[in-house]
């Protein structure tokens, strides 16, 4: 496009060009965009030890090519729940399968955790993708601040429901989700300013 010019699919995921996922989005179609949301947790529910947390949502029912371009950066009608995004990351992180949400008391440890339980994702795509937000950093967002840790990342916009008050200063928070990979285990690193799952609030995502 006229601001980032000619790039590849690694390149348009470290920039976060909108008008490159738009375009692959209407490549793709409603059937595609929506089986692959679903793939990894949208529209169903999650349960953090018993507790059933608000679901994400993703449709294209009667969309049409635009829709489908907004819907291909994280906008449109999609809503995402910040312990979903989280459990998503964990899928990365550890090979396409993530351990259940789970509340831990302040003398849990990192051993009080299950194994990975919930499948997203074929283990060669998780790989792939963990590689490439691997690369984001490496090559774009820069790690001084994390010495010695291996991370991954994707920036990315949250949008808070309209009619409710802003959070910050604008009614647009940054949200980062990301992966530390370290040689013993995977930790999953994911900051959402607009976490207010008590009050029912859901939040859209965008690149």
């Amino acid at each position: 496009n006229s601001v980032h010019g000619k790039l590849n699919f690694q390149q348009a995921l470290s920039k976060s060009c909108n008008s490159t996922f738009a375009c692959i989005a209407e490549e793709l179609g409603n059937d595609a965009l929506t089986k692959t949301a679903e793939q990894v947790g949208f529209n169903k529910r999650i349960t953090i030890d018993g507790i059933s947390v608000t679901k994400s949502y993703f449709t294209l029912k009667d969309a049409v090519s635009v829709d489908r371009g907004w819907a291909g950066i994280g906008q449109y009608q999609t809503l995402a729940n910040p312990c979903q995004m989280l459990t998503m990351m964990g899928a990365i992180a550890n090979g396409g399968s993530a351990p259940a949400p789970k509340l831990l008391k302040s003398d849990s440890t990192l051993s009080s955790l299950t194994s990975p339980t919930l499948k997203y994702l074929d283990e060669n795509i998780a790989n792939t993708i963990k590689d490439m937000l691997r690369k984001n950093v490496t090559t774009h967002y820069g790690e001084g601040k994390f010495p010695g840790l291996q991370l991954g990342g994707k920036t990315g916009t949250a949008q808070v429901t309209d009619g409710e008050p802003p959070i910050t200063c604008s009614n647009r928070n940054s949200c980062g989700k990301g992966t530390i990979s370290e040689q013993i285990s995977t930790m999953i690193r994911c900051v959402n300013s607009a976490v207010r799952e008590s009050k029912n609030v859901r939040t859209t995502i965008g690149t």
